[in-house]
C-alpha cells in the first residue's frame, strides 16, 4: 500500500496526546510471524523513516522532551498500523 519516498501522517506509540507527525518513508522492514515455544510472535510491517517538518520536530523536542535536532537527528521507526493516512502532493 505505501511505498519508498511517500509522505503519510503517523501517530505517537506513546499515546493520544502527542500529536500527529509527518514523515517520509525511507526503508521497508517486514518481521515474519515467529513461534517461540508456547508464545507466538505475530510479526510486524514497519517502516525507518525521517520527520520532515521543522515546526512539529520543535513540538516534540520542546513540549515533550524527545531528543530530536533538525535536519541531522530526525529519524524515526514507524509501524505500519500506527500510519493514519498517505499525505497528497
Amino acid at each position: 500500500m505505501y511505498k519508498k519516498g511517500d509522505v503519510v501522517l503517523v501517530r505517537s506509540l506513546a499515546g493520544g496526546a502527542i500529536p500527529h507527525m509527518h514523515v517520509r518513508l525511507c526503508k521497508k522492514v517486514t518481521q515474519k510471524p515467529k513461534k517461540y515455544g508456547e508464545f507466538n510472535d505475530k510479526g510486524y510491517v514497519a517502516w525507518e523513516s525521517v520527520l520532515i517538518y521543522k515546526k512539529e520536530i520543535d513540538i516534540l523536542k520542546n513540549e515533550w522532551s524527545v531528543p530530536y535536532e533538525y535536519p541531522d537527528k530526525v529519524e524515526i521507526f514507524v509501524f505500519e498500523e500506527d500510519i493514519i493516512k498517505k499525505v497528497k502532493k
